[in-house]
């Protein structure tokens, strides 16, 4: 944004005066995020449902059902072969910061405070905060370089610094249960509905409705903020009906 600002004065105030910040700059997120998370959970679902949505309903909520439980079990079983207390891709990530972090030069401030001097300028780490200047370490609950940095300078664990929803006891409680197989023995066959079949099939039938006569009343509601179109009589001048109903014997 201070670089935005230097770019162009006119542009930084557009941006801060149109829309809330918080939802269409990562930093400025109120909650912390984990993992991968997407905008729009309509693209999602279709991704997630791309051959199954073609299906009806009844098979459709099935399979979906059945993903959901294999990814589920999937996970579990890859959570059993971790080799540290988070992921391997959690894990990636932090040794990549951790490489980075070596090239600062840090300076201990005492109870937590860390200064991070880096080629771009100085950040400001409070390990007993979770807290760095960047805003990284706050909205992904890992690390970043300056936090590496910082941890290496007061001899700490790095893997006391990564948040929980990260580690295996987390992840175990999520992925303790499984789900409950549904049983479809008696459900009747989709496949079973063809014309030829038809007559030994018990179907459901549309409700009895009877249409009153004539052409449906069509009501309308007015917009409260919607302006009413006056009218004016060319007869007697005034104000609320028309010519065609003009009453007024003395028109003037």
């Amino acid at each position: 944004m201070a670089e935005m600002r230097e770019f162009s004065p006119e542009l930084f105030d557009w941006l801060n005066n149109h829309g809330d910040v918080d939802k269409w700059a990562v930093s400025k997120f109120p909650y912390k995020r984990w993992d991968n998370i997407t905008t729009n959970i309509a693209e999602s679902f279709n991704a997630w449902m791309v051959k199954e949505r073609k299906h009806n309903v009844a098979q459709m909520i099935h399979e979906h059902r059945e993903k959901v439980a294999k990814k589920m079990q999937a996970s579990s079983v890859a959570m059993t072969k971790w080799k540290s207390c988070i992921g391997p891709k959690i894990e990636t990530k932090v040794k990549e910061n951790v490489e980075v972090s070596k090239q600062f030069i840090t300076t201990d401030y005492g109870r937590g405070n860390v200064n991070v001097q880096t080629s771009r300028g100085h950040h400001r780490v409070s390990l007993s905060l979770h807290h760095c200047s960047c805003a990284e370490w706050q909205m992904t609950g890992i690390p970043c370089r300056h936090a590496c940095a910082a941890v290496k300078t007061v001899h700490g664990d790095i893997y006391d610094y990564i948040e929980g929803w990260y580690k295996f006891s987390c992840q175990q409680k999520i992925y303790g249960r499984c789900m409950i197989p549904v049983v479809t023995i008696d459900m009747p066959n989709l496949n079973d509905y063809r014309m030829e079949n038809i007559s030994n099939q018990i179907l459901l039938q549309p409700p009895i409705t009877s249409r009153a006569p004539g052409r449906p009343k069509i009501t309308r509601h007015e917009s409260q903020y919607q302006d009413k179109k006056i009218y004016r009589c060319t007869q007697c001048h005034q104000v609320g009906h028309t010519r065609r109903t003009c009453k007024n014997p003395n028109p003037s």
